[in-house]
């Protein structure tokens, strides 16, 4: 699945909500329907930074094989404990990226203020998104990501 895919899917999605939203007879109806949308921004989030997240796990997996193939075990005597399944996502992160420039101050952004809080149920912390724009940026980075 791609980002491209998931966003046709998500615009067809919210041209049907909205369209309710639209056509609602209260504002309180009109509220639900807003409420709806937002919800269905934060699925199709999900569903993309998930993604994004398979990417970051795939590359930091092929960087660990490539530095474990070091010529003397001096180099490589760090990578060879190094275990992509024991380190947390923003680790992974890390070993990609450098910690406290851009790409890496955006994606810790993300994973901190929408994407944890949508995942454990915390919505009212994260307020609306563009999905978009996030979904621009993050294609970005991972064409970066592919790079390194």
């Amino acid at each position: 699945m791609t980002i491209t895919a998931i966003l046709r899917a998500h615009r067809i999605v919210d041209g049907h909500l909205a369209a309710h939203q639209v056509a609602a007879s209260s504002p309180t109806e009109q509220a639900r329907w807003a409420r709806r949308r937002m919800l269905n921004d934060y699925a199709y989030f999900m569903l993309i930074f998930g993604q994004f997240e398979d990417r970051v796990n795939r590359r930091c997996e092929a960087l660990i094989r490539k530095k474990r193939q070091a010529p003397t075990w001096k180099q490589q005597r760090l990578w060879d404990t190094t275990e992509t399944d024991r380190l947390g996502f923003m680790r992974r992160v890390a070993l990609l990226t450098q910690i406290g420039q851009t790409d890496y101050n955006r994606i810790r952004d993300w994973y901190n203020d929408i994407r944890c809080p949508i995942a454990h149920g915390d919505t009212a912390s994260v307020g609306p998104i563009v999905l978009p724009v996030l979904a621009a940026e993050l294609a970005t980075i991972m064409k970066r990501l592919a790079r390194t």
